[in-house]
Parts: C-alpha cells; structure tokens; sequence
C-alpha cells in the first residue's frame, strides 16, 4: 500500500465507516429488525463514497474497500430482515392454527392468546426476535372477526390476518 494511502486508513475514513456500519446494524438488525435507516441511509452512503473516491483520485482498491461498508451493511441488514420476516410467518402460522384448534374445540376463538398456552402452544412465539416491535398482538371485538397482526416494518407497517376471511394484508 502506498505511503500515502497508509496515512489516510490511519485518519479513521475506514474507522468512520466501520462506525457507521455498525450504528446501522445496531439500530435495524437489533433494535427493530428492519432496513428502516438502512434503506434509506446506505445507498446514499455508496454514491458519496464514490464521489470521494474519484474527486480525490484515490486508489481504486481504496474506493472499492470504501465501497463495500455500505453494500455490505445493506446486505447484512436485508438479510436479517427476510430472516425476521420468515420467523414471524411461521410464528404465526402456529398462532393462527392453535386459535383455529381452540375455536374447534370450544366453538369460539379465545379471547386472548394466553388461553392458548399449555394447551395449545407451549408458550407465545415472538414475532421477530429484536428489541422492540417483536410480539403479536390479537384482538377478538365483537365488531369484526379476530384480527392478529405484527409490526412487519416499523413503526406504522403491519402484517394482519382475518380470521373471518382467512387471508392477509398488509396495514400502514
């Protein structure tokens, strides 16, 4: 590596992108399990890197370095979040069919989703395993058929099942 580009990996351009790596990765992937900052701040991210690297005429394996903090974040984070995603599908597909179980045997869908447990399920799945936005949520009114849903994309994204109509949607 040349002298020069020594000296500029050891001002922190790496170190400051391996921080805001981590920060995004902290934020999506822990906290709310989505690529809610990620997808907005990542590709952004990419287009300045690249613009420093050809305004300063950096060394292209520099630039590609440079580059692959934002691509790689943005991997990363989209991963979690179709991984999330499949885990709260199947969450609740074993939600939804032990509140069919328990309306076959009692002839009414319970009222909560406690009533479901030890019979039925050993515990309540968790949606998506992150800090917040990660528990189902149900609601039987006397309204409208049973609804259970999960914050899909935080904060307004939610998954919603019918149990009158059998089918999901999607409710921003």
């Amino acid at each position: 590596m040349p002298k020069n580009n020594l000296r500029w990996f050891r001002r922190g351009a790496f170190g400051n992108s391996i921080n805001v790596a981590v920060a995004l990765i902290v934020v999506d992937v822990v906290c709310l399990g989505s690529y809610l900052f990620s997808g907005i701040a990542c590709p952004i991210w990419l287009l300045v890197s690249l613009a420093r690297s050809i305004i300063a005429r950096q060394d292209w394996r520099v630039a590609i370095v440079r580059a692959s903090f934002p691509v790689g974040a943005l991997t990363l984070v989209l991963a979690n979040y179709f991984l999330q995603e499949r885990i709260a599908a199947d969450s609740a597909a074993s939600l939804i069919a032990a509140c069919e179980k328990f309306r076959d045997e009692t002839g009414n869908y319970p009222d909560r989703l406690t009533q479901l447990v030890p019979l039925y399920l050993r515990s309540i799945p968790r949606s998506k395993y992150c800090l917040c936005c990660n528990n189902f949520s149900y609601d039987k009114s006397a309204d409208y058929s049973p609804i259970i849903w999960w914050c899909e994309f935080p904060p307004f994204g939610k998954r919603v099942y019918n149990f009158g109509t059998h089918k999901w949607r999607s409710l921003d």
